[in-house]
């Protein structure tokens, strides 16, 4: 059998599609088994056609992209280590839209992709580590379109609480997704995380001090989403809080979670004549997280250069702060709200 049929292509002739919501009910993305890189064939130097997935000659040489597998054998240094996915509608070559509504909502997300586009369908290179994010974001743009809109059904029942010691399993279980899913975001690993107690994680929910809170968002009984605020004991901060771990699950992107979040969290410091302040960090570039602490009324103070190590190499940390009481009571409509913040730690 071969990988087309294997993966389901419709082998039989097909009409080009290139209507846009026509397209992005019939998305269905598939991931294409083992990991894939992009290389740079040196001068000179030739790769057997079977074997090269796409290619591209430039001024500098050719480019190709390969399975992993090929690369390791044929010597050829990886410059992009990714997960192949395709877009099983058969897209036109001239349809418009397609493109920036799947490589927007793949950005909001945090997920860099490159495209390449087939005489039948458009593929997707995301990075490996992010491929099971990729393809979640992917299938709830397609159910998006399916419903009609672009607005996640998901919203009219979702529900945003404070978490209690009883959530500490599904807090725990959400958190360490967010770790491996999202590693440019935290400072924290999914290997440190899950090496913790289960005392600790209540602790954070429901710290007998009152040095923590975190609030969450649900689908039902399903924790999707989370934003936790911790405190300080010592006498010269403890007018400071600080927002943390803020995580909402690809599926649940588009419902107004990530934003619901933050309001739930401002409301409750609103609540807290203690705090005048409140702090956070988020990675630098990530745009959606930005634009929706400017919306609640935060403000950029400063970036640390190199502030965390991640496996794509050093990263910088824009701080942010607000001032409770000057924050808006309401987050801006034009804020971005369907779309996830992701921060440390």
């Amino acid at each position: 059998m071969g990988l087309a049929t294997h993966l389901g292509y419709r082998m039989h002739p097909m009409s080009a599609v290139a209507e846009l919501d026509q397209l992005l009910r019939s998305l269905e993305p598939v991931r294409h088994p083992g990991s894939y890189v992009f290389a740079s064939l040196h001068h000179g130097q030739s790769i057997d056609s079977s074997q090269i997935v796409a290619c591209i000659r430039e001024r500098e040489g050719m480019s190709v992209v390969v399975h992993s597998d090929v690369a390791r054998q044929q010597g050829l240094a990886p410059l992009f280590v990714c997960a192949w996915i395709t877009l099983n509608v058969h897209s036109d070559l001239q349809a418009v839209g397609l493109t920036a509504a799947f490589s927007s909502a793949l950005g909001a997300a945090g997920i860099a992709c490159n495209v390449v586009a087939g005489g039948f369908h458009d593929h997707v290179f995301v990075p490996l580590q992010q491929a099971d994010a990729a393809m979640d974001v992917l299938r709830c743009l397609q159910r998006q379109a399916l419903v009609g809109g672009h607005e996640n059904p998901l919203a009219e029942t979702m529900t945003v609480s404070m978490l209690a010691t009883s959530d500490a399993a599904r807090y725990r279980a959400l958190m360490l997704e967010a770790y491996a899913q999202a590693p440019d975001a935290f400072t924290s690993t999914p290997q440190e995380r899950a090496a913790v107690p289960e005392s600790w994680w209540i602790r954070r929910i429901a710290d007998p001090n009152g040095m923590s809170v975190v609030f969450g968002a649900f689908q039902g009984q399903d924790l999707v989403g989370a934003v936790a605020l911790e405190f300080s004991d010592k006498p010269k901060t403890r007018h400071k809080a600080h927002l943390i771990g803020m995580y909402v699950q690809p599926v649940a992107r588009g419902t107004g979670a990530a934003r619901e979040l933050v309001v739930a969290a401002m409301a409750y410091l609103a609540g807290r004549p203690d705090i005048a302040v409140v702090v956070l960090t988020v990675t630098e570039g990530n745009t959606a997280a930005t634009r929706l602490y400017r919306a609640a009324g935060f403000e950029v103070f400063g970036t640390e250069p190199m502030a965390i190590l991640t496996p794509d190499g050093f990263k910088a940390k824009v701080h942010m702060w607000c001032r409770i009481g000057a924050a808006p009571g309401s987050l801006r409509l034009d804020a971005d709200p369907g779309r996830t913040a992701t921060h440390a730690p």
